[in-house]
This record gives structure tokens, sequence and C-alpha cells, in this order.
């Protein structure tokens, strides 16, 4: 019998979320601040989150929330990848497209089963970590419909 698949799913920044997957199950979900995020030495995959300077008139968020985020993806990064762990780094478009979060949480939400959503946390960041994860699992597609 194989091993299970563990994938780490990372929405960094200030507060950042997680999302861990086992077999293409959730079964942990938080948000902390970054410097708390628990390590995994254990996992096959990081999948982290990094940021995307867009032009003023498109950009969504402070200048110092990007720096924020990334210095977070950075770390995250560096950290999996100083433990020979395979980290892939994404963008939120990769993902989820230009989809609103509330759309996007409602998507993850439905995709859920009613174990996974016992895990589920409320937090905004932790829903984003879940469907990083959903989405690298294959069960999360961007362009589904609401």
């Amino acid at each position: 019998m194989a091993a299970p698949v563990k994938i780490l799913a990372i929405d960094s920044g200030k507060t950042t979320g997680w999302a861990l997957f086992v077999d293409k199950v959730l079964v942990g979900n938080g948000h902390c601040l970054f410097s708390d995020v628990p390590l995994q030495d254990d996992v096959d995959l990081v999948v982290v989150e990094t940021p995307v300077y867009y032009p003023a008139e498109r950009r969504v968020g402070s200048a110092k929330s990007l720096i924020a985020q990334s210095y977070c993806a950075g770390v995250a990064v560096g950290a999996y990848y100083s433990t020979r762990v395979e980290v892939l780094e994404i963008t939120a478009q990769i993902w989820k497209g230009t989809t609103d979060k509330d759309i996007s949480h409602d998507r993850i939400v439905r995709l859920l089963s009613e174990e996974e959503l016992k895990v589920l946390k409320k937090d905004k960041n932790a829903r984003d970590a879940a469907g990083i994860g959903l989405w690298k699992v294959g069960r999360y597609r961007r362009w589904a419909r609401s």
C-alpha cells in the first residue's frame, strides 16, 4: 500500500492561512501569524500563493500588504526549500482567476464533504488556503459556475 500523499497549502501574508490535505482530503485548516505557521517536515508538497504586483489602477490592497505577503511567501518558500520538500509557487490568478473572494469561498464550501466542513475555519485566509489545496488536488476549477 502506498504512503498517503500530504500537501500543505499556504495563503501567505501577515495573517497566514494554511490547509493540510492527505490523499486529496482536507484534514487540517487554520490561520495564524506567519511566524506561527505549523511547519510540516513530513509533507510531499507545499503550495504557496505568492503575490503579484499590479499597476495602481488594477491593484487591490496596499503596498504595505503586498510587501508583507511577499516577505511571508519568501520565508515559507525558503524554509521548505531548505528541507528538500517540493515547493510550488502559484498566484491567486492561477488557482481562482479573477473571482471575487466571496464567490471563491462559496465554491470552496460547496466542494467539501461534511467531514471536511468540520475542519474548515471561517477566516478568509484559512479558506483561501483550503481553495489553493483543493485546486492542487484537482477539486477546484476556477472556471466553475457559481
